[in-house]
């Protein structure tokens, strides 16, 4: 049994119908944990998919079923992290009682079982261990939000648009046919010199403006290079603007749901600005 006292265990749904951004929320908050010198695992039924997506950033330890016996055989982590999917609830509430801090990330609000006290905001939240986060009462529950000094290097929208090279786009299972124009919409309102990279999660984009506008590039991937070589990160619908915030490039969220218009209102409140429409 892998035990350490800066251990963070992150059990990832491996499921057919696990989606771009249901991965990138786990990579997101891993990468987090990284930084303040955390180790971490990621725990899967499907070793295979998994490391598809995790690439050799991470360790991996693949489990026989989901039940807290099999996880903790293996690991005994300082944290527990679930992304909560259908059916996860009793998992989470045996995990509970094993583990001394377990924190679940979630889509959906349905999915979190009444015992927890602190829901974390949906799809993303970067847990220091070290240094409590902002709590906050947002909409009849308890939500951690990011501190202000995690993301001072956000830049508001009239700051980001300085001397673009290239951009990365980046869109989640949630993508919605009205994102395509959101997108270049805001790109109209950028002076950018570079190429423009569109990474899709579970659909295909074809035809219409991308077709000149942007390069698709395809894949259950999260495009840790592309991003590393790009002067802007632009979020669309089916990723949050918390995710996109993890990645530490200048970025401009599109909020394209009414979730996710409820997250950029939040961190307006705490004296950001964010401005994907142009």
């Amino acid at each position: 049994m892998r035990n350490s006292n800066s251990l963070i265990g992150f059990r990832v749904d491996a499921s057919d119908s696990i989606g771009f951004g249901h991965v990138v929320r786990c990579l997101a908050l891993a990468e987090y944990m990284l930084d303040y010198g955390h180790d971490v695992v990621f725990i899967t039924r499907d070793l295979d998919k998994v490391k598809r997506a995790t690439g050799d950033r991470y360790t991996i330890m693949e489990i026989e079923n989901d039940s807290a016996d099999s996880i903790l055989s293996k690991v005994h982590p300082r944290v527990m992290v679930i992304d909560l999917r259908e059916g996860g609830e009793q998992l989470s509430e045996e995990l509970i009682s094993r583990v001394s801090n377990v924190v679940l990330i979630s889509d959906f609000p349905r999915y979190v079982p009444p015992l927890i006290d602190i829901y974390c905001f949906p799809t993303f939240i970067p847990l220091d261990i070290e240094i409590p986060a902002s709590v906050k009462v947002f909409g009849g529950g308890k939500y951690i939000l990011l501190r202000r000094e995690i993301i001072n290097y956000i830049g508001r929208s009239s700051e980001v648009r300085k001397d673009v090279e290239n951009i990365t786009v980046i869109l989640g299972g949630g993508y919605r046919k009205r994102d395509e124009m959101e997108v270049l919409n805001t790109l109209d309102n950028i002076n950018y010199r570079g190429e423009v990279n569109l990474f899709s999660g579970i659909f295909s984009i074809k035809g219409g403006l991308y077709d000149f506008r942007l390069k698709v590039v395809k894949g259950f991937k999260i495009p840790y290079k592309e991003i590393s070589q790009s002067d802007l990160v632009i979020c669309g619908s089916g990723l949050s603007l918390f995710e996109t915030l993890a990645l530490k490039k200048p970025a401009i969220s599109i909020p394209g749901s009414r979730r996710e218009e409820e997250e950029v209102n939040v961190l307006s409140e705490m004296g950001y600005c964010f401005d994907g429409r142009g």
